[in-house]
């Protein structure tokens, strides 16, 4: 009975030692190769916290939301529970950018006059504070 009990320990942490094997997933941002020096990718156990990078990929003319996966949005360096299958996180952008362009004909001039700076703008002196002179 004695060896009965052992036996089943063991196939029990055996299987148990199988199941944490098998319940690791890879991470992957698309359009973004994951640089590394080994030959494997690293892997993460699921039901494990994982922090996402604080790096903000760049793309011109367009704001970056954050990463997307299984239709929520998530910020960089945002705490994310790993699953029991792979994830591939999509980036996700704003075509609005937050700075317009603004192109004014309005010009200032500047001079040293008596050791101070001043400024001539539509025909008004002015001085570094933007006081009138």
């Amino acid at each position: 009975m004695k060896k009965l009990a052992i036996l089943c320990l063991s196939l029990m942490l055996a299987w148990i030692g199988v199941a944490a094997e098998m319940a690791r997933v890879t991470i992957t941002y698309e359009g973004y190769p994951y640089y590394r020096t080994g030959c494997e990718l690293p892997t993460y156990k699921s039901r494990s916290v994982y922090i996402l990078p604080t790096a903000v990929p760049q793309q011109e003319g367009k704001v970056f939301l954050g990463w997307q996966y299984n239709d929520k949005i998530y910020e960089p360096a945002s705490t994310f529970y790993v699953p029991e299958t792979d994830v591939v996180f999509v980036a996700v952008w704003d075509n609005e950018q937050g700075v317009e362009t603004v192109n004014s004909e309005r010009r200032a001039t500047k001079f040293i006059r008596d050791g101070q700076l001043v400024i001539i703008r539509d025909g008004l002196e002015y001085n570094v504070l933007g006081e009138k002179l």
